[in-house]
């Protein structure tokens, strides 16, 4: 019985569409190009354009790969040869990294100062287009339990509730929280209702038993502790 040999190719014997996987797998993920690593994630391109060409039309329309991160779905298949599927799996490879980089470590993070805080949120906020409300939850050392989403809105303001903030924080059995929210535009000036809803949030904290240590207020690689500026 003949049983086939195993044919090998060398990368420019691979079609094109196949040769930044094959690239990934046998010399490493560091070794490709954005647009090669855009191509393994959508997978294929278009009728006369490979995927690698077709992710460097998209990186090229997007401006970099910054600004990529931020789009929204509609954005994204507003792109020539992006469907609905491969608008998700961007999207979605964008947000694993986004919240690899929010993780704390195995064994939980301590805060103890705004910057502490703001560096373990500021890779997942940073660069969205969206505001996002997030919260952090300590336990009585400071340290991290859990870093819970709390609500997404538009771009001028999100709206949140008290009880919105405690429930996540008394099911975790928090001692306290960080608010977080990001401001879309880049800057950290509190507005007037940024300043309002941490002072109602910090009333019903006192009434739960759980301490409002701070809010933070994400741009562009810079933040905004109402703390520090006197707020809290």
């Amino acid at each position: 019985m003949k049983t086939s040999k195993a044919v090998s190719y060398t990368l420019k014997e691979l079609s094109a569409e196949d040769r930044p996987r094959e690239k990934l797998l046998f010399q490493g993920a560091d070794k490709l190009s954005n647009a090669e690593i855009l191509a393994v994630i959508i997978n294929s391109g278009t009728s006369g354009r490979t995927a690698v060409e077709l992710s460097q039309d998209i990186l090229q329309a997007a401006g970099s790969l910054r600004e990529l991160s931020g789009l929204s779905v509609q954005e994204l298949i507003s792109f020539s040869g992006i469907g609905p599927a491969k608008a998700a799996r961007i999207i979605a490879a964008f947000e694993l990294g986004r919240r690899l980089d929010s993780l704390a470590p195995g064994s939980k993070t301590l805060i103890s100062s705004p910057a502490e805080a703001a560096d373990l949120i500021m890779p997942r906020l940073r660069f969205l287009q969206q505001e996002i409300f997030l919260l952090l939850l300590l336990n009585s050392k400071n340290k991290v339990l859990q870093v819970e989403e709390i609500s997404r809105g538009g771009l001028s303001s999100t709206v949140v509730q008290p009880r919105e903030i405690f429930k996540p924080a008394i099911k975790k059995s928090a001692a306290a929280v960080i608010l977080c929210h990001n401001h879309p535009s880049g800057e950290t000036e509190p507005s007037r209702e940024d300043i309002m809803v941490t002072k109602k949030i910090i009333s019903a904290g006192k009434l739960v038993g759980i301490s409002v240590l701070d809010h933070l207020i994400i741009g562009d690689n810079c933040y905004t502790s109402l703390k520090e500026e006197g707020y809290i």
